[in-house]
């Protein structure tokens, strides 16, 4: 656990300026304004340490490293196409909509948008059920590294 927790850090502190610019460049790109808040900072973390823990336990779990490679790029793939981040829930087909409602990937994106733009999001529900996947994605892992440790 001593591994994951120094990767992980390592990979937030890689990722940090580049998901700041990113913000700063859409802002001025897309023309609205900014507004942080002060729970930015758990909502993010909280955001990154699911991703990770979930992409751990795929990638400990899987009995080939080619199988986690695999499924990381379908659910990258899935997430990009067929999820409520890049397209408004209404817009997806009730099934899809009925998935998302138990998966964190829409509730990841409510936390990022209700702590860095006005939009009136139930903060309480996102973080509610990210954390929910978190502390399931940390407790997997958990497992699946002393499993082949």
């Amino acid at each position: 656990m001593v591994y994951l927790a120094a990767d992980a850090t390592i990979w937030l502190l890689i990722t940090l300026p580049g998901v700041l610019l990113a913000l700063i460049i859409g802002a001025l790109y897309h023309n609205f304004t900014l507004e942080v808040s002060p729970l930015v900072v758990p909502a993010l973390l909280l955001i990154a340490m699911t991703g990770i823990f979930v992409g751990y336990a795929f990638a400990h779990g899987a009995p080939k490293p080619q199988m986690a490679h695999v499924a990381t790029q379908i659910i990258v793939f899935a997430i990009m196409i067929f999820s409520p981040v890049m397209y408004p829930v209404e817009q997806l087909p009730n099934w899809i909509v009925a998935v998302h409602k138990v998966l964190p990937i829409q509730y990841m994106a409510e936390l990022s948008r209700g702590t860095l733009t006005g939009l009136d999001v139930n903060l309480g529900l996102a973080f509610s059920i990210t954390s929910v996947w978190c502390i399931a994605g940390f407790v997997v892992t958990y497992f699946v590294i002393r499993r082949r440790h």
